[in-house]
């Protein structure tokens, strides 16, 4: 071997055994931080802890994600200004640890709930920064719907100097009734002085399944009469709201108060204001009362501001990996902190081996994903901003040696039918390694990967023009399967729609209808009056949705998640119903919904405040808030125990709070019931 390429090869195995992957230590061993969520006040300091449980591990390095929110020395935290900052402890067996620090204010919000509050109380435990008060709800009948304790808790709290802020109920279906409700609010608030927004609250089932323009309207239509009133408008509600219907860019401009619990930052991508994280017991109040963080202090004219508007320009990048060894698993994902709003590129050394692209994003970071390739062997990943910041590691992908790698496809061959440009197939394999596909004519068609599968994986073909080309799919361990494909001119006039023969059919697949991924192949409506599904789709743009008959079922847009996109299909009465699903790509995927007739049976409705798909370590807890209308009895459960446990259930009124705990790595569906054995899937989680 010659004297250069065996120093390279030396320094390889060397700098590979020095940066050992974290999936190589046992969690078990692996050290942690006294907290995973920490809340100071700018100038106030906070230590840290570690606890190395036995791993024989020392702190090689602290670091923090956004230091001009806060900065960490020897694990003492000091906030430095509002925000939200990962700190990260980095140990010398390639593990991490990361709490997630809130500089913020902390707060309270009230209503009649709490029952008589002792304000003196409350100020004198130094631990309540400000209180949002419910002024009341709707705006139809004003003698009724103000909150009975609204009088005596403004004064309470504005007697002891508690900062004081507002929010009102809302039921608005059209831009009159919130006009109506803003006149209303005014009027209890009859000119008194706050020093918090007035936060319009959005979160019925009314609201869930009108369009975002509707909503849009509809806000501020409420906003323009309080703004015009001298006060400052802003709109409360939860991540799914905010991600889907109140998704509006005309909304933007309003400061946005995010519900979300159970976590130790709100899965919400744009800029927030307020987040209430939880409950907390406080001197003074009976029971418990929600928390909140503020990061931006109304008191001295708005000091701070929106989490996630980025910084001064002082960026930095930190990333939860030092390096890593595919296994059996074909993607992992990594994250990337920065305050920097300009998204870091990424990219690999050796496509082959493993590639590297932008997963998500969500406030304060961004995630990417590793993706195996087809060869064996050691790729360097890159991360890069616009500054210059740059971070890097290695990635290492072992010879795959197994023997029964075989693969099969549910194609022999395919021609495109008339009005078809798009076609979807699967390939079964015994590896965890994805085919590789090609095709011999590109003019033809064109061949790509397109999904992975709990079989295989699922590829797409797309037809360029007339002719004849063979698509060849190779497995790592060389097998190959060939298959013709004739393709048809392309009509002048432009596609007509998606595919509308072939694809996969079984039973919770992607229906005969088109090509379009779709987790329901069909639905019938019993106790439930509303049910989610999700189509995966990797465009930007949201597909469109249609019902044929929209006064058995009616369809709406509910928002994006990891991978595609949910629509909510609602019974508006007997009979059934073809819903269709059409992507930007012109891609379709349908299937039957069918109706109960909405004079009989039960009423009972059930909605959570989490549908967005998310990920959960294992061992961690996420806490479900679902609200139950009509009565019921109403039940939970995991789809899959081995990777979900049901831990707990709390009733709080009409509401449930519903805490789940991570039990090993798997994507494991959440569903609830309001009224009798028929559940549906909530939430999607990705146990990690």
């Amino acid at each position: 071997m010659p004297k250069k390429l065996l120093s390279l090869t030396l320094a390889l195995l060397l700098l590979l055994g020095i940066c050992l992957p974290a999936a190589s230590v046992s969690a078990a061993s692996s050290p942690t931080l006294s907290q995973t969520m920490l809340a100071i006040r700018p100038g106030e300091s906070a230590t840290l802890t570690v606890n190395l449980n036995g791993s024989g591990a020392t702190v090689s390095s602290w670091s923090s994600s956004n230091p001009t929110v806060a900065t960490v020395s020897n694990g003492v935290v000091q906030g430095k200004s509002y925000g939200i900052s990962a700190v990260t402890a980095y140990f010398s067996n390639g593990t991490y640890a990361t709490c997630q620090v809130h500089v913020a204010l902390q707060g309270i919000d009230v209503s009649y709930y709490q029952g008589n509050i002792n304000w003196n109380a409350v100020a004198s435990s130094r631990n309540v920064d400000f209180a949002i008060i419910r002024t009341g709800y709707g705006g139809e009948n004003w003698a009724e719907q103000v909150d009975t304790c609204f009088e005596q808790n403004y004064a309470g709290a504005t007697g002891n100097n508690i900062p004081v802020g507002v929010y009102h109920f809302s039921y608005a279906t059209n831009v009159e009734m919130a006009k109506r409700e803003a006149q209303f609010c005014l009027s209890i608030l009859d000119g008194r002085p706050l020093d918090y927004p007035v936060f319009y609250d959005i979160e019925t089932a009314q609201h869930r399944n009108m369009s975002s323009s509707q909503l849009a309207a509809i806000v501020t239509a409420f906003c323009d009469i309080i703004e015009a009133a001298g006060y400052t408008p802003a709109i409360y509600s939860s991540p799914t709201f905010f991600n889907g219907s109140l998704s509006s860019p005309l909304l933007d401009k309003y400061d946005h108060w995010v519900a979300h619990y159970g976590v130790d930052r709100p899965n919400y991508t744009k800029p927030f204001v307020m987040w209430q994280n939880g409950f907390r017991t406080i001197s003074g109040i009976s029971g418990n009362v929600d928390a909140n963080y503020c990061y931006k202090d109304y008191t001295t004219g708005g000091s701070g501001g929106n989490v996630g508007t980025g910084g001064d320009g002082s960026y930095t990048l930190s990333c939860n990996l030092s390096s890593y060894t595919f296994g059996s698993n074909s993607t992992y994902d990594f994250t990337v902190y920065t305050k920097n709003p300009v998204i870091p590129t990424a990219y690999s050394s050796s496509p082959d081996v493993a590639d590297v692209s932008l997963y998500r994003i969500q406030d304060g970071s961004y995630v990417y994903r590793l993706r195996k390739g087809s060869n064996p062997g050691v790729a360097l990943i890159v991360v890069q901003d616009d500054v210059g910041n740059t971070l890097n590691f290695w990635v290492t992908v072992k010879e795959d040696t197994s023997s029964s790698n075989t693969m099969s496809c549910s194609i022999l061959s395919y021609a495109f039918p008339s009005g078809t440009n798009n076609f979807v197939f699967d390939v079964t394999v015994s590896g965890s390694t994805a085919p590789t596909i090609s095709s011999s004519n590109t003019s033809v068609v064109e061949a790509r990967y397109y999904s992975a599968t709990t079989t295989g994986f699922r590829y797409e073909l797309i037809n360029k023009g007339a002719g004849t080309a063979t698509v060849t799919l190779r497995s790592q361990s060389g097998q190959t399967i060939s298959i013709p494909v004739t393709g048809r001119a392309l009509s002048t006039g432009g596609s007509t729609g998606g595919n509308t023969s072939g694809g996969n059919t079984s039973s919770g697949g992607n229906t005969s209808s088109g090509t379009l991924p779709c987790d329901t192949s069909s639905y019938t409506f019993t106790t439930l009056n509303a049910y989610t599904y999700k189509v995966t789709t990797s465009s930007t743009t949201p597909p469109t949705a249609t019902s044929s008959n929209p006064s058995a079922v009616s369809v709406a847009y509910k928002g994006s998640c990891e991978g595609g996109y949910l629509f909510t299909i609602t019974n508006q009465g007997a009979g059934t119903a073809t819903i269709t699903t059409k992507d930007a790509d012109g891609r379709t995927c349908s299937f039957t919904a069918t109706g109960k007739g909405t004079s009989s049976g039960s009423s009972y409705s059930i909605k959570s405040d989490t549908t967005s798909q998310f990920s959960l370590r294992a061992g961690s807890t996420y806490t479900f808030k679902f609200t139950v209308t009509g009565g019921g009895s109403p039940q939970f459960a995991s789809g899959n125990t081995s990777f979900l446990e049901l831990v707990s259930t709390v009733k709080e009124g009409n509401d449930y709070l519903v805490t789940f705990r991570g039990v090993s790595a798997g994507q494991v569906g959440v569903y609830a019931s309001a009224d009798g054995p028929s559940m549906s899937r909530q939430c999607i989680i990705d146990v990690v």
